[in-house]
Formats: C-alpha cells, structure tokens, sequence
C-alpha cells in the first residue's frame, strides 16, 4: 500500500462512506493552527538532503515503529525526491513525518553540525509542517494507508517530546480513524494481497501499541480493549522477504527479525494489560491474595518463554539493537513484582506487606538495576548511552534505600542491594539535577542518608563484634562491602517520583529528545 498510496485503501474492509467532501478549512479546528498563512510544499528541505533524512530515519527510528516497507519506501522516496514539488496530500505528509521523527532521533550537535540548523528551531518547523500537510490530505476522513501512517508515525515522535494530553487526545483520533477504515478487522483469510494485509496489520499494531502507552502516559483507560489475536498480527519476518507483487505469504520465521521488535512489544504489551493498573483500583487495594500474584507469576513466565523462543533466541551481542532489546525485556520482567505491587506500594496498606512479599520486592528492584546498569554499558554508541542514563529506575532505587533502613546490612540480600545502589550511582550519579525539585525528590536523598546512618551503626556494631570475639574469615570483604557507609556522594537524580515510571515498555531507545526528564520513560 506504500507503493499505491493513492489507490482506494477503503476497499480493504466494510468501511463508512464519505458523503461529502471536509472543509481543509475544518482541520484547522484540530490542529490548532491557521492554515492558510504557510503552503507546507516551501517547507521541504533541498532534494540533495532528503536522501539524509531518510537513511537517519531508516537507522534511528524505523527499527522502534516498524509501520513501513522499507524497500518499498526506498523506491518511492528516489520518486519523490525527483519530484518533491509534485506530491500527492498522502505523500507529503509522510514526508514531513519523516523529517520530523529524523531529525528528533539526532542529538543538538548532530543537527547543528550536519544540517546546519538549531534542533529545535528544526524540530518545530517540521512539527508545523507535518500539521499542515496532515490537514491538507484531510487525515481525519481519508481512507488512504498512508495518510494514517503518516499520522501515526507523527504521534509516536510527538510522545516521545511530550507526553502531553494532546497526544493522548490525538490517539483517540487514530484509533477511530484506524476503525473508520477497517485494518482493525484485516486478517489473512480476508482475500486482501499479502503486502496488503501486512502492511495494514502493521499499521493496527502501531496504533494498539500507541493507544496502550498514552493511556499509561496519562493513568487512563486504553480505547483498545481486545487483545490483538495471532492471526491479526504481523508475521515475523524480515522487510526482504515481503514481496508486494507475490500473491503468496512469506513463512514466519523464529528469531529476531526486523519486525521482532515490534511483536515483543506487543507481548509486553498484552501482559501489562493484565497488570494492575495505577488509578484502576480503589484507594489502598492491594493483590486480594497469594494466589493472585502466583497467578500472575505463572503468566508472566509463560509470556517470558514464549518471547524468548519465539523472538530472541537467536540475538547476538554484536547486533547492537538486537543485544539492547533482549536485555530490554529482560529488564520487563524484572520489574513484573514492581508492576503487580504497585497499587499497595502507592497506598497507607504498604506497611501491612509481608516479609516474603518484601523480599520480592527487594530482589525485584536489584535485579532491575543490575540489568538497567548491564544496558548503560553495553550500550557502546555514545547517543544510546546517554539516552539510557535518563531512565532512571526511581520505584527500585526507593524500595532498595527503603529495605535497607529497615534490614540489617550484614545479610548477603543486603550487600547485594548496596553494591546495586553502587550501579545506580555508576549509572545516573553524575545526572544533572532537574529544576523541578518536589517532596518525592527529597525522600529519595532522606532514605539515603537514614540507610547510610542505618549502615554505619551497623559497621560499628560489627567492629565492637569484632573486637570482642577477634576476626572472622568474613573480614577480607567488609571493607569493599561497606564502602558506601562513608561516601559522601549524594543522590543528584532529576526528580518526579511518579507512578508512571513504572508502566514504560520496552522504549524508543534510539528516540533522542533533549527535553526529555527520567519522569517520562523507565525501561
């Protein structure tokens, strides 16, 4: 559908009928903008840049929202770009979309340095561009695929800058519009092409996955309540085996694969589902019993094995974006505990959690930094590091300084935990402090401090302990294990200490937003 973009995508599925033609004039309304003060055709950058924009697209972005066919997109941009001033409304949304996701995945320098233009100045005439080219091709009544991409590629990028309302609000939009034109019913025995049918069920997962992660953004319900089944997902294969002219499926493959990425997400995605959800439960709920989380326990490692046989067998470590999305989803399942308790972690009821259930929790949050830590430094590319250092872990790190103002440091979970703190500090100690300072920010420093006094008695106990009963084969390691009881190294995290964290999925690692806070993304 890439390749035909102009052809009648309403002929996919039973769809509504537009009986009259919208007023451009309309969209206006939506976007917030007059249109006709800017033609968006003088917007575009010189056809000599173009190839730029797509190949920074293809490389930073593409991998994370795998809407498109990249062969297919590769022909039809030499297309356009011979004729950048000729474009159908559909086309030139893309685009602008394009540039706009391109040049938001740089880092400042990398824009001012390559394209010559302040990023942000960039970013936002692309921004403006893309509004306008979207309220040209008449986004919220067209049947045409490509439009719909364009938007909700647009979306995507937007979240990633701001998770504002308007995000949120406008999803709504693509999830009706997606309806209004049927992908959401498109499956295999539909008689549609093969190409078709992939295409338009990549695009429904794109806005499942859209729909899922604004609602998380904003503590709201997802429009989307039905599982997408198996028959309505994606093959996993790879761009090269998809053929538009063949009339016949290629045969999924196991593994990673370019679309691996995006099913993993789904999986996650499906399983969050059946978390609890912060906001969806009455003050002070909590998992009404041991069988609840056992429950939960089992699915979880169900849904654990089958994206590992399925999707990640086969990652190797040198395959940089395959290594960061298996340990990704570790990562996801290391916080699960985190996840399911969060309802009685956010209430008065968290003083009445066992001891065992406390223990969950505590090797839950070690085990989300020690992988959170194993992500920073295997991330060798300068911009994923620096990306992954402002997802700062804040639930973890609170439950660990937490545990170990309450527990004594001489256990082995203990020394464990501290070497984890050590991690953290490795990781986003020398993070610059955000200007938003609030009461959750200074509890963090407060248990700090409580479990390094916490600590240091501790140490001088065992000093006492020490001299009154001589050394212990232990000795040897007490130095290393309490180095921390007399750092003077304090927490210097940014700060917004909200439920939100939590519900992040596997992320767009690539996505680079210099406005972006640790508040947005927990990965």
């Amino acid at each position: 559908m890439e390749s035909t973009p102009d052809s009648n995508s309403a002929n996919l599925v039973d769809c509504p009928v537009q009986t009259r033609a919208a007023n451009p004039d309309h969209y206006a309304f939506i976007i917030g903008y007059n249109l006709p003060d800017i033609n968006p055709r003088s917007m575009h950058p010189s056809p000599s840049q173009i190839p730029f924009y797509w190949q920074t697209f293809l490389e930073n972005v593409e991998p994370l929202i795998k809407i498109f066919h990249t062969p297919s997109m590769n022909k039809m941009i030499r297309e356009m770009q011979r004729s950048i001033r000729f474009l159908s409304p559909s086309k030139e949304a893309f685009m602008f979309a394009m540039y706009f996701a391109a040049v938001i995945s740089m880092t400042p320098n990398e824009v001012q340095e390559l394209l010559g233009e302040d990023k942000e100045t960039l970013a936002a005439k692309y921004r403006l561009a893309t509004e306008k080219a979207l309220a040209k091709a008449e986004f919220m009544s067209s049947s045409d695929l490509m439009t719909l991409q364009a938007f909700v590629l647009f979306l995507f990028c937007l979240r990633e800058r701001e998770q504002s309302r308007f995000t949120w609000t406008m999803t709504a939009l693509a999830v009706r519009i997606a309806q209004g034109i049927g992908i959401h019913r498109v499956r295999r025995d539909n008689k549609l092409p093969p190409y078709d049918t992939e295409i338009s069920l990549r695009l429904w997962l794109s806005v499942w996955l859209l729909d899922l992660r604004t609602a998380l953004d904003q503590g709201t319900d997802w429009l989307i309540r039905e599982d997408i089944l198996d028959a309505a997902l994606p093959l996993n294969i790879n761009d090269s085996d998809l053929d538009p002219a063949s009339v016949d499926y290629p045969l999924p493959r196991t593994g990673m694969t370019d679309m691996a990425p995006t099913l993993v997400k789904h999986e996650i995605g499906s399983l969050l589902k059946k978390l609890p959800q912060p906001g969806r439960e009455s003050e002070g709920s909590q998992p009404s019993s041991q069988l609840d989380w056992d429950d939960t326990e089992r699915i979880a490692t169900i849904y654990k094995k089958n994206v590992e046989e399925k999707y990640l067998h086969n990652c190797v470590e040198d395959e940089h974006f395959q290594w960061l999305t298996a340990l990704n989803t570790r990562l996801f399942f290391a916080k699960v505990p985190l996840l399911f308790y969060h309802p009685i972690l956010s209430s008065d009821a968290r003083s009445t959690l066992s001891p065992p259930v406390r223990d969950r929790l505590l090797t839950a949050s070690i085990e989300t930094l020690e992988c959170s830590y194993a992500v920073v430094t295997i991330s060798t590319s300068l911009r994923w590091s620096r990306l992954f250092r402002t997802s700062i872990h804040w639930h973890a790190i609170a439950i660990i300084l937490e545990e170990l103002c309450l527990r004594s440091n001489k256990t082995e979970i203990a020394q464990r935990a501290w070497k984890a703190i050590e991690l953290a500090l490795d990781c986003w100690g020398a993070f610059p402090t955000s200007q938003h300072a609030d009461e959750s920010w200074k509890s963090l420093i407060k248990l700090m401090r409580t479990a390094k006094k916490r600590r240091e008695a501790d140490q001088s106990l065992y000093a006492q302990e020490r001299i009154e009963t001589g050394p212990s084969p232990r000795d040897s390691s007490m130095p290393e294990i309490w180095a921390l009881a007399n750092s003077e190294t304090q927490l210097s995290w940014p700060t917004d200490y909200s439920a939100g964290y939590l519900y992040e999925d596997l992320d767009e690692i690539l996505i680079d937003d210099t406005g972006a806070s640790p508040s947005e993304v927990i990965k």
